[in-house]
């Protein structure tokens, strides 16, 4: 059985869902080696070991 739903979705809604996949991807991968850092513990140690490594940044 051939599906013909992908034939009712308009091409510049495609486009769309095919780039918001491919913007996932690289956000994933800038932020995996964020998430392994700060992974393990509870979701309250998780946010307090971040929280302690921003004391240090600046914001100007």
């Amino acid at each position: 059985m051939k599906r013909k739903s992908g034939r009712r979705i308009p091409t510049a809604i495609w486009q769309m869902i095919l780039e918001f996949v491919s913007d996932v991807r690289y956000m994933s991968k800038i932020l995996d080696p964020v998430v392994k850092h700060f992974n393990g513990g509870t979701p309250h140690r998780q946010l307090l070991r971040a929280y302690e490594a921003m004391k240090g940044v600046t914001w100007t």
